[in-house]
């Protein structure tokens, strides 16, 4: 499994919770006018994830910079991963609408 996923996992069930919190909100509020809003209140969330996982989880980063990864290349690659999943999941949404 690649380090990136591994790395991603540990966030993935919170990050995809607030994923699944935006789509619930557009399917509330019935129009796509508002993604920009979820797409703002997605990054504040991630951010504030990758934060408090970054203080708790900080002896762990060894094993990743072992590997040749800097903390700011891995918090990049799992946002970006991240967001790609949250993409995906506001398009099947939108779909519903």
């Amino acid at each position: 499994m690649h380090p990136i996923v591994v790395f991603y996992k540990p966030h993935a069930i919170i990050a995809n919770a607030f994923s699944l919190f935006t789509c619930y909100l557009l399917l509330s509020w019935g129009s796509v006018y508002f993604v920009l809003t979820l797409l703002w209140i997605k990054l504040f969330s991630s951010a504030l994830l990758g934060i408090v996982f970054h203080l708790s989880r900080r002896q762990q980063l060894y094993f990743y910079h072992n590997l040749g990864f800097s903390t700011a290349r891995l918090y990049t690659y799992a946002a970006s991963l991240d967001i790609v999943l949250w993409v995906g999941m506001i398009i099947v949404t939108v779909q519903f609408l």
